[in-house]
């Protein structure tokens, strides 16, 4: 995570904590809503693709298509992700309003 800005840093452990074996398709549109409304689009994409050794460019588009999200498309595992995302250390709002 030595790429990461220093301003990220902190996030980038905390995903990775919370994802230590990857990210799945599924798990990847969940934590970027979550996200989506903490971080600028740019800094999101960055922090994922780096994290998590995925193409800027193809994060970035899901980025952008974030509130296209349905939040009611696996409720459990949005919740599960988000207490993991809090429980280790995450200090955002995590889409509070879904």
């Amino acid at each position: 995570m030595e790429t990461l800005p220093d301003y990220l840093r902190k996030y980038g452990r905390i995903l990775k904590n919370v994802f230590p074996g990857g990210l799945n398709e599924e798990d990847l549109e969940i934590l970027i809503f979550l996200l989506s409304e903490d971080f600028s689009q740019r800094n999101l994409a960055s922090l994922i693709a780096i994290c998590f050794d995925r193409d800027y460019h193809r994060v970035l588009n899901l980025v952008y298509g974030a509130e296209d999200y349905e939040s009611g498309k696996n409720p459990e595992r949005l919740e599960e992700i988000r207490t993991a995302l809090i429980v280790n250390g995450y200090d955002g709002d995590l889409y509070a309003n879904y």
